[in-house]
């Protein structure tokens, strides 16, 4: 269960007609993103004219899901049921959803309030449809939420599952915290994104090019019974074609 996201494809002159068939040649799954010319927004029906399975990342633009102004919060959610109605246009399994920021640091408890009330309107939308919802930890940028296995947050998260980023946990040095300290935790994991850094930046590199020791997370990882999704930036790579060596370390690695 292996895949690429289509953010590969940020910030090049891909259509996503055109990375959705060059991604047919080389995996199953595809996790659609929402921003740019290639978000999912423009065009829904598309993906269906590919063998793929899809699973789709919320917008990383605008987005708060945090947000202490509850009309922007509303918002927010409106756009996610808008994204859950895509999904099951396109038959995709997970929705990614980043857990929102607060700017100041007096305004954290607001903002954990803010995002815990969004969580629980998440738990009614995914219980009228058939769609994962998910939380991505988060790299260690210090306005970003959820960037540690918080067992009383996740608690709080009910039928909504995590998206577990191996290179945003390495940032924040808890990967054991995932992946080997509480069961619970654990059997929460619902979807991966994979991709290597050297331990200073959140850089979207292909696995083996940073400091990442995958290796010591090959059993976890292979027990985890959801897609692995590759997350690589086209600016880290010299050509597109570059991602072939991600694809090939991660099928060695889950074998």
């Amino acid at each position: 269960m292996i895949g690429v996201s289509s953010s590969l494809f940020h910030e090049t002159k891909y259509t996503l007609d055109e990375a959705l068939e060059f991604l047919e040649k080389r995996v199953n799954y595809v996790e659609l993103v929402s921003d740019s010319d290639i978000g999912v927004f423009k065009n829904p029906e598309l993906p269906l004219s590919y063998n793929l399975e899809y699973t789709i990342h919320c917008p990383l633009e605008d987005m708060n899901l945090a947000s202490k102004y509850e009309n922007l919060r509303k918002v927010n959610v409106d756009i996610i049921e808008h994204l859950i109605k895509i999904a099951d246009k396109t038959n995709a399994r997970v929705i990614v959803l980043h857990p929102g920021y607060n700017v100041f640091d007096s305004m954290r408890p607001r903002a954990v309030e803010s995002f815990l009330k969004t969580i629980e309107d998440m738990n009614k939308l995914q219980s009228e449809h058939s769609v994962q919802l998910t939380i991505e930890n988060m790299p260690n940028y210090e306005m970003m939420l959820f960037k540690t296995p918080d067992s009383d947050v996740i608690d709080s998260f009910g039928d909504v599952g995590i998206t577990f980023d191996i290179g945003h946990s390495y940032l924040n040095d808890n990967i054991d915290e995932f992946l080997h300290s509480d069961e619970k935790i654990f059997n929460r994991i619902k979807h991966v994104h994979i991709h290597d850094n050297n331990g200073d930046f959140d850089e979207h590199l292909n696995i083996g090019d940073g400091k990442i020791p995958f290796e010591n997370y090959k059993k976890a990882l292979k027990k985890l019974n959801c897609i692995k999704m590759i997350e690589v930036q086209s600016r880290r790579l010299n050509n597109i074609e570059e991602i072939d060596k991600s694809i090939f370390e991660l099928k060695k690695l889950l074998e």
